[in-house]
């Protein structure tokens, strides 16, 4: 476990603090959000899906790329010294929260939920803005990782 927190501090920090804001903000602007919505356009989960599952796939494809990275010895070598693990941690945060924020998007289109309707559609909006973010950071770090084996 202090391994994980080691490798993940970053990324379970960012997580933490924008799940904080993000529930701040939306208590201080929706005092009585138990009440206010009961109904939600289809029509826009169904495009917040389609993006969702677009990212999902694209990092998903990093995820593979890194995998194949891995299999180089220059790269073996710095995965034994634990450097590696930088690179993976992003991706693997960015799926979580696309596949959470897909999850509750199938809920609310193919169930119909109307309890806590307004609280579910900011968790998945807090979803998505965090797999957005750790999508960036997956990207800056990928690059890197290429950058690195083009000089090798």
């Amino acid at each position: 476990m202090m391994k994980f927190w080691e490798n993940n501090k970053l990324s379970i920090v960012i997580s933490s603090l924008f799940i904080i804001s993000a529930s701040v903000f939306f208590c201080l602007n929706n005092p009585n959000f138990v009440s206010q919505k009961n109904e939600i356009d289809k029509e826009l989960l169904y495009n917040l899906l389609t993006v969702n599952t677009i990212f999902a796939g694209f990092t998903y494809n990093m995820l593979g790329n890194m995998v194949e990275f891995s299999s180089r010895e220059d790269i073996q070598e710095l995965d034994l010294a634990g450097y590696v693990d930088d690179y993976f941690s992003p991706m693997y945060f960015s799926l979580f929260y696309f596949i959470f924020s897909i999850f509750i998007e199938l809920i609310l289109i193919f169930f119909g939920i109307k309890w806590q309707l307004n609280l579910l559609v900011y968790i998945q909006q807090v979803g998505t803005a965090l797999g957005l973010t750790f999508f960036v950071v997956s990207t800056l770090k990928m690059k890197r990782m290429i950058n690195k084996v083009r000089k090798k």
